[in-house]
């Protein structure tokens, strides 16, 4: 195994990492946007139930 060969390897998982990293910043995201979206949902639903009440 030469230099150019463990490039390669290394070039591989640091490509896998930053994969890995984005995903998990994209799954945080939308555990926000899905508890920002639960949250308002329930307003509505708290505010209609209030209302007949």
């Amino acid at each position: 195994m030469d230099n150019d060969d463990l490039d390669k390897i290394l070039q591989s998982i640091n490509t896998e990492l930053q994969e890995n990293k984005e995903i998990e910043d994209l799954k945080q995201i939308d555990d926000k946007f899905m508890n920002k979206i639960i949250l308002d949902l329930n307003n509505e639903l708290t505010f209609i139930i209030n209302i007949y009440l």
